[in-house]
Formats: structure tokens, C-alpha cells, sequence
């Protein structure tokens, strides 16, 4: 009994120090877009997949989404245990970008010897010492919520002492010796990741639906009449995708609005942000900009359906139906295997179609009795008569 308890205890004391002592290193697994649904307001309903390591444990996913909050949602199909619980975090690295500013010039040229030029004509000769403070583009850093960006003071080091310089003061940057300037900054960006612990059962696929901004459709029409009876109507869609690249995915195109009461907030998944930032972006302080922009969105919309476009031989498609999908209240235009990349805009025509025409004439008649007995009555403006066609669907 004694060589027994011995050897438990030993056992015990084996696996609580592997499990402890040892780190399992995450497996990285890409994902990619599947689906992707637009609304005409800039927001996107987007679903991603990836397969998850057959073994379980813990899968890394990089390049996290930034999803609309409380519209984000993990799972894997077909097992609703298949995911144990997700990390989101965020890791060192850095990224190289052009010199934009003369204080980005003197960053990229910190340790050489430079003559720094201020508005007031003053002049700092010395070498500047690299950024030591939080990344402008970090999205933990406070300053990103409260403080102007990019106004960090430079420290440049002289032969009498260390001068702060405010950026915004430099007005020439002269570069001493014969080599030349260095033009390209390095800077260091936190970098979003997810670590999903996972069961494990041979073949897991992991499902990633939320909505985010980024993306949108514009439809536009034309109306070519033909004869007295019939028009024929045409339409086409311009795709604008800012949001990611799109390899082969099934896209849609929803004619109508999402109501979301936090469209403009980031859900914390996404590691945009501390929690003040948060907290005042519920509270509505940080979306004014989004919703004036949405609101200069539906305007413009609302004009372009009043404005008449008179466009002459209007283009032909074909003279089939419009190939849509009705989703309850919604109409939607797939788009089978559509590639798009980030940054680009797509010209997609939808359909044209003959339809029957009537056309209407329209006269305003003034029935006011005018009595002039007393001052003559003002001349009658011409008579409009207005042109309108009506169009069955």
C-alpha cells in the first residue's frame, strides 16, 4: 500500500507540473469570409469560417474583425460544445510606413545628427532619440480616446542637455553628412489575436457571424421608354469594399436598412479601445460623427430617388426578371463566388427588364375666385403640364 501511494503521488506531482509548468503553443488556423450580406447604410452581416485542429486544444485566429457590438457570435456547426471559450488579446509587432510628416522625418532619423527648425526661427541641433511612448495607432493606448493624435514630444539630444521639441512647431529638418535620409518609419502596432480553446472531434469547423462596418451598396436605375405602352427598366450596383478581401464568397445585396441601436460601437472583442472609450461610446458621446454621417447618408439617398435621371440608350442586359431572393420584409440580389479586394469598387449589373407603361399628364388648374375690383389682379404664370409615366411591376 505505502509503494502504491507513493507512485500516486508521484503521478500527481508529474502531471501538475506539465500542466503548469507547461505552455501549449496555440496552433494559427486562417480563416475566410463565406458570406457576406450589404446594406446600403455601410454595415455588412458577415459569416467566417475556419477549421479547427482535429486534436483540440487551443487554435490562434489573427487579424481579428471589428464587429458591430452584441453582434458577435462563435460556434461550431453541428456541435454546440465544439468551443470551450475564447481569448481575445493582443501581441508586440511593427510596421513600416513612409515618413508623412516633417515629425515622422525626424522619428525615421533618430540617432543621426540633425539641425531641427522651429516657427519661432529658432534652431536644435542634434540626434533624436526613437519613440519610446505607446504607438499612435495602438488601440488600447488612452491617449487614442482623449488626447490629439500624433503630438507626442520629440526628445532630441544636444551637446548641453535633452530638448523636447513639439512636433507641430517644425518648420525644416536638415540632415547632416552625406548619407542620405532615411524616409520610412517603424512603428509599433499591437496586433488583435483570438485563441479559441476547442473539444476536438475530428473534423470541427468553426463559424464567425457578426456585422461590421465597412462595406456597401449603391443601386442606380434607367428608365428607356418603348412606344406608348411599354419601358424597359435597367439596374445595376456599385460595390464598395473597405472592410476586407473577398476570395470567391457568397455575397448579397440587401435593398433594405438594419436598425441597430449600436451600430457605431465596437464590441469589446475586438480590442479597439479601453474601457473608457467604451463606456462613452455607449453612452452616445463617441457615435455623433457616425450618425451624422448616416443621417447625411439617408439624405442624399432620398435625393437621388426624387432627382430624375434622363439617361439616353439605356444599356441592355437582359430581359429577364430580376434573379432576387425575399428574406421576410428584405429583397436580396446574390452574387455566387464574388471576389472583390479590399480597397475596391465593383460595377455589377443586376437586371433589365420590360415592363407596362402608362403615361400620365398633369395640369394644376387655379380655381381661386380673384376679385379685382379694387387692384388689378397680377398677371396668371404660363401653365405647367407635367409628363409623369406610371410603371407596373
Amino acid at each position: 500500500m505505502r509503494t502504491i501511494a507513493m507512485l500516486s503521488a508521484v503521478a500527481l506531482a508529474t502531471v501538475s507540473s506539465t500542466a503548469l509548468g507547461v505552455e501549449v503553443k496555440p496552433s494559427s488556423v486562417e480563416s475566410r469570409v463565406t458570406s457576406i450580406a450589404l446594406f446600403k447604410n455601410g454595415l455588412a452581416f458577415v459569416t467566417r469560417e475556419a477549421v479547427l485542429p482535429r486534436s483540440g486544444g487551443v487554435a490562434r485566429l489573427d487579424g481579428l474583425p471589428v464587429p458591430v457590438h452584441g453582434t458577435f457570435w462563435a460556434w461550431t456547426p453541428g456541435r454546440p460544445d465544439g468551443i470551450r471559450r475564447l481569448t481575445a488579446s493582443l501581441e508586440p509587432s511593427t510596421s513600416t510606413r513612409p515618413a508623412l510628416s516633417l515629425a515622422d522625418l525626424v522619428l525615421a532619423n533618430a540617432g543621426r545628427e540633425l539641425e531641427i527648425v522651429l516657427n519661432d526661427g529658432k534652431s536644435v541641433r542634434g540626434r533624436p532619440v526613437a519613440s519610446a511612448t505607446v504607438a499612435e495607432d495602438d488601440p488600447l493606448s488612452p491617449a487614442r480616446s482623449y488626447l490629439p493624435v500624433g503630438r507626442e514630444p520629440i526628445l532630441v539630444t544636444t551637446s548641453s542637455g535633452t530638448v523636447a521639441i513639439d512636433p507641430g512647431t517644425i518648420t525644416r529638418v536638415n540632415v547632416e553628412g552625406a548619407a542620405a535620409p532615411r524616409t520610412e518609419l517603424e512603428r509599433r502596432t499591437p496586433r488583435a489575436r483570438l485563441d479559441l480553446e476547442t473539444a476536438g472531434s475530428g473534423d470541427d469547423r468553426l463559424a464567425l457571424v457578426y456585422l461590421s462596418r465597412g462595406a456597401t451598396w449603391a443601386p442606380s436605375y434607367s428608365v428607356e421608354l418603348m412606344g406608348r405602352d411599354k419601358a424597359r427598366v435597367t439596374a445595376k450596383a456599385e460595390i464598395v469594399n473597405e472592410l476586407e478581401d473577398l476570395d470567391a464568397a457568397e455575397v448579397k445585396l440587401v435593398t433594405g436598412y438594419p436598425n441597430i441601436a449600436y451600430s457605431a460601437v465596437d464590441d469589446p472583442i475586438a480590442m479597439r479601445g479601453d474601457l473608457a472609450a467604451f463606456l462613452a461610446a455607449l453612452n452616445g458621446s463617441a457615435s455623433r460623427a457616425d450618425e451624422y454621417a448616416a443621417a447625411a447618408m439617408r439624405q442624399n439617398i432620398a435625393f437621388d430617388r426624387l432627382q430624375e435621371r434622363r439617361e439616353a440608350d439605356a444599356p441592355s442586359y437582359s430581359t429577364k426578371p430580376p434573379a432576387g431572393e425575399r428574406a421576410d420584409e428584405l429583397f436580396l440580389y446574390p452574387l455566387p463566388k464574388f471576389s472583390l479586394a479590399k480597397g475596391q469598387r465593383a460595377y455589377v449589373p443586376l437586371f433589365s427588364v420590360d415592363v407596362a407603361a402608362e403615361h400620365l399628364y398633369e395640369l394644376d388648374l387655379d380655381d381661386r375666385v380673384r376679385d379685382d375690383r379694387y387692384a388689378p389682379a397680377p398677371p396668371q404664370a404660363p401653365l405647367e403640364i407635367w409628363h409623369r409615366v406610371r410603371l407596373t411591376n
